[in-house]
């Protein structure tokens, strides 16, 4: 509703985060990756396929409306922050009507 047209699921279905971090991991434990030559990649450089994987959790991009803050990352779709000026903002116009 208030994103502006922005098709926030678009393209979501190709891949997911997981399948980003397992891609990341198999890079990592390859010696002759390109991720070890780059110089402008310094903190990938020091990661390790061994320790760096050991846990993760996926987390949820925040998209519900009108008035959670879009963008928002959160552990469940249930602990999406709400947005302040939206949820002010729609206070306001439901207060005078």
């Amino acid at each position: 509703m208030f994103a502006g047209g922005i098709q926030t699921q678009e393209g979501c279905n190709e891949i997911s985060p997981e399948g980003y971090m397992l891609e990341l991991k198999a890079q990592l434990a390859d010696p002759n990756s390109a991720l070890f030559y780059r110089q402008d990649l310094d903190l990938v450089r020091r990661a390790s396929a061994d320790f760096s994987f050991s846990s993760f959790r996926v987390m949820h991009f925040c998209d519900k409306e009108p008035v959670w803050e879009f963008g928002a990352v959160a552990v469940t779709e249930d602990e999406c922050p709400f947005d302040t000026i939206k949820l002010a903002a729609l206070t306001v116009i439901c207060s005078t009507i």
